[in-house]
């Protein structure tokens, strides 16, 4: 059961590894694979209650029955990431690099448009989100780029700043909402608060203490059959 285990923690820290980088894709494919080894997990689970130890022995009972909870809460949360690192990845594809047009380029309102409205449909995707902290992550996300995308549209409506002349009115406006864009703070914060909230869920899902809880049940039933 640890190394069924150990191998679905593995997957999962690759996961979350691949799901993060802009260089790499995690697929469908891979999170079925995943889901593999959380089912032979299980599966290995269920074995165990056929087992003599589990059926003759209250103490290795106990010790098992409260293993196979957290187990169980374990799974779940793996099948739950591994379903999460899908939409995950193509967010950090399509919301990875912003565009680099500068103001005054003829493509930067074009440019900007297609990232945002990339970005903003790829965090979409991750709003039902069954992993804590991930809808909250995605809404600080869209939030970000909302305020930039209203920004920049009453920029965009006050012409070409190439043309706008120097003391008017439009060219205080227009430098006005230049700073305000470049000072728009990016949430920063939200990825550490969801990493935090991804460490508190594995910390909670973990079944090792239990699972070593019930090795040692087991290894004092082996040291009393060998006295």
């Amino acid at each position: 059961m640890y190394t069924k285990y150990s191998k679905v923690s593995a997957s999962l820290v690759d996961a979350m590894a691949t799901s993060y980088s802009s260089s790499s894709k995690f697929t469908k494919d891979d999170a079925a694979k995943i889901k593999t080894k959380v089912k032979a997990f299980d599966d290995a689970n269920t074995q165990f209650t056929q087992m003599k130890a589990y059926q003759k022995d209250e103490d290795v009972k106990q010790a098992f029955d409260k293993y196979q909870a957290k187990a169980k809460k374990f799974s779940t949360w793996a099948n739950n990431l591994a379903d999460t690192a899908v939409p995950m990845s193509e967010a950090t594809k399509a919301c990875d690099e912003a565009p680099t047009a500068s103001l005054y380029d003829s493509g930067f309102y074009s440019e900007y448009d297609t990232y945002i409205s990339e970005c903003t449909a790829a965090l979409d995707k991750l709003t039902d989100s069954k992993v804590s902290g991930i809808p909250e992550y995605a809404k600080s996300l869209k939030d970000y780029l909302a305020s930039a995308s209203e920004i920049l549209k009453q920029m965009q409506a006050l012409g070409d700043p190439n043309t706008i002349e120097y003391g008017t009115d439009a060219y205080d406006q227009m430098y006005s909402l230049i700073n305000k864009f470049y000072d728009l703070q990016f949430p920063y914060d939200a990825s550490t608060k969801l990493s935090d909230e991804f460490r508190d869920a594995e910390d909670n899902a973990n079944p090792s203490k239990e699972l070593n809880d019930l090795t040692d049940k087991l290894q004092d039933i082996i040291t009393e059959q060998v006295k």
